[in-house]
């Protein structure tokens, strides 16, 4: 076997024994919920002490077979992994320290495509534990295809969900305000809406919604939010937010111009009136049938109305 070859098995090989090893740390984690909360006055503090000793021993492993990988690829990232480990047990400057070492191994790498997106991804797990300088420190300069303020805004999407998590909504909004991209933006507050949401918080869930600036997805997305409150039992609730999406939707032209560029260029169907969709959909699900069908009457045609009274008639009791 070509010595190369060799090297690059033996790589994946250790890399996957330390992939063991931060398991165990994890589940070490999950065992023994007292390393989070040391102060608690229930704790055995001997059971404390071992518990600290058998995580620090884990890590202590797992470094050292990270330090032995010798394809660069799995052992920068093998690094940032045990960095996640570490700062989410609060050793934040250890894990600061192999955040910078994934990285500085990452621009030895051949500077392709590929380690683009590895140092990328990186970083944004890095942003995913709250270590929001460290992250911004090290941006890559990875080309016109992917350029740093791509990657900035991911990792405020990801600082972001981590303030949710968290439990901070306050400052969680401005975070995603703040990416540039208007998709990105947008993808972040309908997916963190839903979260929310999900989780009970429904003015907070209302909040995230109600900036989204493309009307299809903040309908769409409104919508899952009233469906949320009829899990919930708030009925009244999600007709009300369904009434805010038909306003919303009265924006939305019927027919737009066409991509292509042409004076004679015909207009087309806009596919953001399929808003229309959800309304009559979740407003059935609230038990207005009658509401339901007749926004599908006045506002769809063809198979989308079909479709539509499909659903309605699948939720409507017999």
């Amino acid at each position: 076997m070509p010595a190369k070859q060799k090297a690059s098995i033996d790589g994946r090989a250790l890399s996957e024994l330390t992939r063991f090893l931060l398991l165990a740390a994890v589940l070490s984690l999950g065992l023994t919920p007292h390393i989070l909360l040391a102060n608690t006055a229930t704790i055995d503090a001997p059971t404390q002490v071992q518990s600290d000793a058998t995580l620090r021993r884990i890590l202590a492993e797992a470094l050292k077979a990270a330090s032995s990988i010798s394809d660069a690829t799995e052992r920068a990232s093998t690094y940032n992994s045990i960095a996640m480990v570490e700062w989410q047990i609060g050793a934040t400057k250890e894990a600061q320290r192999h955040f910078d070492l994934a990285h500085r191994i990452s621009l030895q790498m051949p500077q392709d495509d590929l380690t683009c997106a590895i140092r990328q991804g990186m970083n944004e797990e890095r942003g995913s534990v709250d270590d929001l300088e460290g992250a911004l420190r090290n941006l890559s300069d990875c080309g016109p295809h992917s350029p740093p303020s791509d990657e900035q805004d991911n990792i405020l999407v990801n600082m972001a969900r981590h303030e949710l998590k968290s439990g901070d909504f306050v400052s969680a909004i401005p975070r995603i305000l703040s990416v540039a991209r208007p998709d990105v933006r947008d993808g972040a507050l309908a997916y963190d809406a839903q979260i929310v949401a999900a989780s009970g918080h429904f003015e907070e869930a209302l909040n995230f919604a109600n900036r989204i600036t493309a009307i299809a997805l903040r309908i769409t997305t409104l919508s899952q939010i009233a469906s949320a409150y009829v899990k919930h039992g708030q009925t009244e609730k999600a007709t009300q937010v369904l009434q805010t999406c038909l306003q919303a939707a009265s924006e939305i032209p019927r027919l737009k111009k066409p991509t292509t560029t042409g004076k004679s260029t015909p207009l087309e169907p806009n596919p953001d009136w399929s808003a229309y969709n959800t309304i009559a959909v979740a407003l059935a699900d609230t038990g207005a049938f009658r509401q339901g069908i007749a926004i599908a009457d006045q506002f769809l045609d063809g198979e989308d109305k079909e479709w539509v009274l499909m659903q309605i008639a699948l939720t409507t009791p017999e």
